[in-house]
């Protein structure tokens, strides 16, 4: 755990219809050992199967870190800069493979060495606070400030916050077909 994430609230419908809060709580920023306080994900909602109303509480629960074709996550991302990554005490490489595993399942299959990663979703997201670049396989860029918004369709990407603060990222992936889908 690296710092407090933000209030979720989460409605409902109880047994007799009638509109009601599921949950009311302070969630938690998920990260590895090494990252800084305050960087990481944070799991918001989320399910591998195509949504239903009303939902349970129980839909929060969800592996791995990227939906199938039929599943949805929505997650804060709290993306730290580029200068502390070459500031960071890395772990052995097993003992990394396997907190990466426990904490962000399914992730290392999808990561390259650089962080360029591509995923079977659509990714729809919007920037809340700071700026990030978005890098795409080819080498081109674009700056992403507070309040711009993205949707990437399974594009081979990574992001690269070369300011000095700490970027946040509200971002709902939605699992899709295509080619080389599972």
């Amino acid at each position: 755990m690296t710092g407090k994430g933000p209030r979720r609230v989460v409605t409902g419908v109880d047994a007799g219809g009638r509109s009601v809060f599921l949950r009311d709580e302070d969630t938690a920023i998920d990260g590895l050992s090494h990252f800084p306080d305050g960087c990481g994900v944070v799991k918001l909602w989320g399910s591998n199967q195509r949504p239903r109303v009303p939902a349970s509480s129980a839909d929060l629960e969800y592996d791995p870190v990227f939906p199938p074709p039929s599943g949805f996550r929505y997650e804060m991302f709290y993306v730290m800069p580029d200068s502390a990554r070459a500031e960071m005490v890395v772990p052995e490489p097993a003992q990394m493979a396997a907190e990466m595993d426990a904490t962000f399942p399914g992730l290392r299959e999808h990561m390259g060495p650089d962080g360029m990663h591509a995923t079977h979703s659509v990714d729809i997201g919007v920037v809340l606070k700071g700026e990030i670049v978005l890098e795409l396989d080819d080498g081109a860029e674009t700056v992403l400030r507070a309040g711009d918004t993205f949707v990437q369709q399974g594009t081979n990407h990574a992001w690269r916050n070369r300011s000095d603060e700490i970027v946040a990222m509200a971002i709902v992936v939605i699992g899709a077909e295509g080619l080389g889908s599972p």
